[in-house]
């Protein structure tokens, strides 16, 4: 499994929208869709190969977002069921 190395910016924009994500006092888990496109789009939208540019940014982004997320979860739900396994075991119970 090769290692995937992701550029200094997009890690720091998307720890600042993962800060907008767990925070849940302040109610932006649906502008952050959209912030993200907004702030590529008005940076990088000067002409055709900014804007594709700009689509290949904001999915690396979300590849990213997705695979943080994917990745706790298949973590969380493989400790769960290797309780549930260990638990019923006779040995290990």
């Amino acid at each position: 499994m090769r290692p995937v190395f992701y550029p200094p910016a997009l890690i720091y924009f998307s720890n600042v929208f993962l800060k907008n994500i767990f925070d849940i006092k302040s109610n932006k888990i649906l502008n952050i869709r959209y912030s993200i496109i907004y702030f590529f789009s008005k940076r990088l939208s000067t002409g055709i190969f900014a804007k594709r540019l700009t689509g290949i940014m904001i999915k690396i982004y979300f590849q990213f977002i997705f695979s943080y997320f994917f990745f706790w979860f298949f973590f969380i739900f493989f400790l769960i069921q290797k309780n549930l396994v260990l638990s019923h075991h006779p040995y290990y119970s």
